[in-house]
């Protein structure tokens, strides 16, 4: 009995030729100083969030919620508006840090890094679609991430707010505001630690 093997071998070039990484020549703080109003946070096309550092300070040059020249971060919203000259919007605003209580950026379009210098964590932002994520790395210290509902900037203002923690590793609210434009906004978020790291403003509205 007589048995044939017939190998195929396919054709293929010795190198293939790597696509052009077209990355290398943006600059994501384009727009974030001389009033050009944009945020160098994490979004995606037509995506509801934009997730981006805030340097807490009111005026013109910080309408978007940041301004390059700043040296300080207040915290880590997850809606802004770019190049629009309407300050408004900085909702749902968490803030890492080590206690007690007292820049190294890299952004990419969907992908934002900084160091926070003062307590030595390193805080990534990214966005999907319909939610943002954010991921800090402590330092060995006693640590908490303060979830601000009350945070309003420029033209934004609360109307009205609500926290609620639903069990060790989820909370869920909402925030309503207005400013530029009214805006209602609901949170669930999930956490890959025990809640006993949040401390959550609960300062009264003036």
């Amino acid at each position: 009995m007589a048995v044939s093997l017939l190998a195929l071998a396919a054709c293929t070039p010795e190198k293939q030729q790597e696509a052009d990484d077209y990355t290398q020549y943006v600059n994501p703080f384009i727009g974030t100083d001389f009033t050009g109003n944009t945020y160098p946070g994490a979004q995606v096309p037509f995506g509801m969030v934009q997730l981006s550092p805030d340097n807490g300070l009111p005026g013109w040059d910080r309408i978007s919620g940041y301004f390059y020249p700043d040296t300080t971060i207040a915290g880590f919203s997850h809606t802004h508006l770019s190049g629009t000259g309407a300050g408004d919007l900085y909702d749902i605003s968490f803030m890492p840090v080590t206690r007690p209580y007292k820049e190294a950026p890299a952004p990419l379009g969907v992908y934002y890094r900084v160091l926070l210098k003062d307590y030595n964590i390193n805080v990534e932002l990214t966005a999907t679609e319909r939610c943002g994520i954010q991921r800090y790395t402590f330092p060995k210290a006693e640590a908490s991430v303060f979830l601000n509902l009350k945070k309003a900037m420029n033209w934004d203002f609360t109307l009205d707010s609500y926290i609620e923690v639903v069990d060790s590793m989820t909370i869920r609210g909402y925030r309503f505001s207005q400013g530029w434009s009214p805006l209602s906004m609901f949170i669930l978020r999930l956490v890959s630690r025990n809640l006993s790291w949040l401390a959550i403003w609960t300062q009264l509205l003036s």
